[in-house]
């Protein structure tokens, strides 16, 4: 197995996100924001329903998403930020109907089968060559980029974003985010007291 990175810079999830915002890649798109905003698995994200975003007997977008990790088999509850909640209006305008409560999200609208893990795989790492990122890119990379951008842009303490990837350690979440001993190195240089 190929280790996938983040994608390291904004400008390139600026891109591939203008680059899938299409009617007709509308649920790439949406995966694509999805799996960069919430720090989801891959196969949670391939579980969402619609009934998982909305408020019950509604259309109406929740303010959370709880559900039960398929890895750990642990309870997650996760804030729905306005980038998932424009990119699932975009995705739901798009089909031009109203899916079925238990509908997936994430499904090829011809097939009406959910995308495959591969088949995610290689749309993501297309989109990212695609941009010019040379690292290999897959699905697994947008939980990693959320990670790597909630310590490397967004400075968010490093003991809290290894508590939301539920690691045992600090290491284990840097090395899991490829941070290495350059950002260390950094930390030295700018602490200066």
């Amino acid at each position: 197995m190929i280790r996938v990175h983040p994608i390291r810079r904004i400008d390139h999830i600026q891109r591939i996100r203008r680059n899938l915002k299409t009617e007709k890649t509308a649920a790439m798109y949406c995966f694509f924001v999805t799996g960069c905003n919430t720090n989801l698995r891959v196969s949670d994200l391939r579980g969402l329903t619609w009934g998982s975003v909305w408020l019950d007997g509604t259309t109406t977008m929740r303010d959370h998403l709880t559900l039960i990790e398929k890895k750990t088999n642990k309870p997650r509850r996760i804030f729905i930020n306005e980038n998932v909640v424009e990119s699932l209006r975009f995705l739901l305008d798009s089909l031009g109907r109203i899916p079925a409560r238990d509908e997936a999200i994430f499904r090829n609208p011809i097939t009406r089968a959910v995308y495959s893990r591969e088949h995610l795989s290689r749309q993501m790492g297309i989109e990212a060559k695609r941009v010019g990122i040379q690292d290999p890119i897959a699905a697994h990379s947008l939980r990693k980029t959320f990670g790597y951008h909630a310590i490397k842009t967004f400075d968010q303490n490093l003991a809290v974003v290894q508590q939301a990837f539920n690691h045992s350690n600090q290491r284990e979440t840097m090395r899991y985010l490829g941070l290495n001993d350059d950002d260390i190195e950094i930390v030295h240089q700018t602490v200066a007291l």
